[in-house]
């Protein structure tokens, strides 16, 4: 007896039909959607940071074990100076590409916080009929 009548009216606006013609519906669910893939690339850049900063500590630790075998011999030689060189300027290529990365992680930070701030303000003009 109770499933022939329908409390709310006849066809509310909860059925998935009414849904996908809902403008804000489908707004927040392309706005999801666009989350979710950024979070996905977010993940993707971290995994990549990681591995950066993995692949860059080898060469911190040899800088380091030539500064100390420049201590015991207690001078600096043009072969040590040559070699530190060398080793700066690969620690600066990887910091620099490690830089970059962390960049591009912030960038998609920044456009996941904007879609969604975006998202709170149409919902807010939703329910409170703001005019924009």
């Amino acid at each position: 007896m109770g499933r022939t009548k329908t409390i709310s009216g006849g066809g509310g606006t909860n059925s998935p039909s009414s849904s996908d013609s809902n403008p804000a519906s489908n707004t927040a669910q392309k706005s999801e959607t666009r989350i979710k893939d950024l979070l996905k690339e977010l993940y993707t850049l971290i995994h990549n940071v990681q591995d950066e900063r993995a692949r860059g500590e080898h060469n911190l630790t040899n800088i380091s074990k030539t500064h100390e075998r420049m201590q015991q011999e207690q001078r600096v030689t043009p072969y040590y100076k040559t070699k530190l060189k060398g080793l700066y300027k690969t620690a600066m290529q990887d910091a620099e590409v490690e830089a970059e990365l962390l960049r591009k992680a912030l960038d998609k930070i920044s456009e996941i916080k904007s879609i969604r701030e975006q998202r709170r303000i149409g919902l807010y003009c939703l329910y409170n009929t703001c005019s924009k």
